[in-house]
């Protein structure tokens, strides 16, 4: 049986240099941290119950499509306006 003498690393003029930094590892922190900071954000939802008042309507109060100064509040003229529109749109009788 051979026996072989062990050698240890001598310290080096490298080992007593500063570390230098990892490029890139300062955006990686931050960009952790702000992982971190919009996972618990998230975790802060507030409840959103709404109160119900009995018989009254609580939404916005909507228009007639036709009241309006195009219309002059004219029903007719505007469904007639509708169908127009729609029948611009169609391709069959553009192209005839």
């Amino acid at each position: 049986m051979i026996k072989r003498a062990v050698t240890l690393p001598v310290a080096t003029a490298r080992a007593s240099q500063p570390r230098q930094s990892i490029p890139g590892k300062p955006l990686l922190g931050a960009a952790l941290a702000f992982a971190v900071v919009a996972g618990l954000a998230a975790c802060g939802e507030r409840p959103q119950d709404v109160t119900y008042k009995q018989g009254v309507y609580q939404g916005k109060l909507d228009t007639r499509a036709w009241d309006n100064p195009q219309f002059k509040n004219d029903q007719k003229a505007w469904e007639l306006a509708l169908k127009d529109r729609a029948q611009s749109q169609n391709e069959y009788k553009r192209a005839n």
